[in-house]
């Protein structure tokens, strides 16, 4: 799936292609790659206390 992104920044417009590589289902979880400038792999799932997604490629601890 492929898409277009855009971003406006006083008066001038930036566009570029971006895409979802991937989208793996792990039964817990889902797992999408999306390439646009860099590259995100979000993963998202449900807990006991709702939905939730992950960036791990951040190395947020």
């Amino acid at each position: 799936m492929n898409f277009t992104c855009s971003w406006n920044h006083d008066g001038t417009e930036d566009v570029w292609n971006g895409g979802i590589i991937s989208l793996e289902h792990h039964g817990s979880h889902d797992e999408i790659h999306i390439e646009s400038r860099s590259s995100l792999r979000v993963i998202i799932g449900r807990s006991t206390t709702g939905g939730f997604a992950c960036l791990p490629d951040y190395c947020i601890v």
